[in-house]
């Protein structure tokens, strides 16, 4: 299974409600469900992106798509993409079969060779870059998430925010902003946890990401009202008890 697949796959389902199993490439992953899901405060601090490329430069290929990305870049579901940049992806996605809980489902794939996938380019001075794919709307999961993390710690599986450390290769130079970004908040973080609901739709798993964005979006309107401020201590969403999972 390629590194990508792994991360994309283990990015959807660290939320799972049920033990997840996937196939792919001869390779087999397992995700059980965590004893509790929660929200760190930090996922809602906002980071300013230098655009300086390098983690764009380091190649993760493949891009992996799923199904719902996929009906993104089609004309006909889009008549504002630029054509030439989706007929460069589309024509480049290599279909791929994967098993989930031993159900057939479909990944696709965008491979390329070296350091850059293409889509990237220089715009202004020595080292601010664009992303075609970004501006575009149909940036892959893993270029989206850098500094939001799904991770696991202990028992509990996590949505957190936070910087790359001093030891990491790609050498990431954004940096924490002193405010809430509520256009970050809104357009980015959010929009993360909508591709992660549709990805489990596509792949049929029960996740608790419906249950993150009811509660994010709930939260968000509270704070515009005055009426909450910002978490201090970890969110639970739910917690996994005898197998059973209990909302709280």
């Amino acid at each position: 299974m390629k590194t990508p697949v792994k991360y994309f796959l283990q990015s959807i389902s660290l939320f799972t409600k049920e033990t997840a199993s996937f196939v792919a490439d001869g390779d087999s992953l397992e995700i059980k469900p965590f004893n509790k899901i929660v929200i760190s405060p930090s996922f809602f601090k906002s980071f300013n992106c230098a655009r300086c490329c390098v983690c764009c430069q380091k190649g993760i290929s493949p891009l992996v798509y799923s199904k719902s990305d996929v009906v993104r870049m089609i004309p006909e579901q889009n008549k504002n993409l630029e054509k030439d940049l989706i007929y460069k992806l589309l024509t480049g996605l290599k279909e791929i079969s994967i098993f989930v809980n031993n159900e057939e489902k479909k990944l696709f794939l965008y491979e390329f060779n070296g350091f850059r996938c293409g889509f990237d380019k220089l715009t202004s001075g020595d080292d601010i870059w664009s992303c075609e794919l970004h501006m575009e709307g149909l940036k892959q999961l893993l270029c989206f998430l850098p500094w939001i993390r799904i991770t696991k710690r202990g028992s509990k599986a996590v949505l957190t925010k936070k910087p790359f450390g001093y030891t990491w290769a790609f050498g990431c130079r954004a940096y924490w902003e002193k405010e809430f970004n509520e256009e970050q908040f809104l357009h980015h973080d959010l929009e993360i946890i909508r591709r992660l609901i549709e990805y489990s739709e596509d792949l049929n798993l029960k996740t608790y990401w419906p249950e993150v964005l009811e509660y994010l979006e709930n939260w968000y309107k509270l704070y515009k009202e005055g009426k909450v401020s910002f978490p201090k201590e970890d969110i639970v969403i739910g917690s996994s008890i005898k197998n059973q999972n209990v909302l709280f």
